[in-house]
């Protein structure tokens, strides 16, 4: 199981030149696990979210469904958006059915030093 950590004072050491930046539009969450190796980030990676990016299709998105944040993929099938996961396998979930929120599109990933190894 994965989480987030909002990057704070206690992470100032890993990402000292990223903090210095601050902006209402946008998030620093670091992921700590695994579950997100589908979508090439990986534990300690540091997700940048924007919040005023239109959604548009195959957009990575940071979620919040039925109270848990998670990485979806958002697509749009005609005239109707959907969450969708990595997996190719797993149909997309319709957004109609779902408590969520889409906090914002993910912009960049930053990939720790001890993650240089996936590229």
């Amino acid at each position: 199981m994965s989480y987030f950590a909002t990057l704070n004072k206690k992470h100032k050491k890993q990402v000292n030149s990223i903090l210095e930046f601050q902006s209402d539009n946008l998030s620093l969450l670091q992921v700590i696990g695994s579950d997100y190796i589908g979508y090439f980030i990986y534990d300690g990676d540091i997700l940048v979210i924007d919040k005023n990016i239109p959604l548009y299709d195959s957009a990575k998105v940071f979620v919040r469904i039925n109270g848990k944040e998670c990485i979806k993929i958002y697509r749009i099938i005609g005239e109707f958006g959907y969450l969708q996961t990595a997996l190719s396998t797993v149909l997309p979930e319709f957004i109609g059915d779902l408590k969520y929120e889409i906090i914002g599109v993910i912009t960049n990933v930053i990939h720790t030093a001890n993650n240089f190894s996936h590229n």
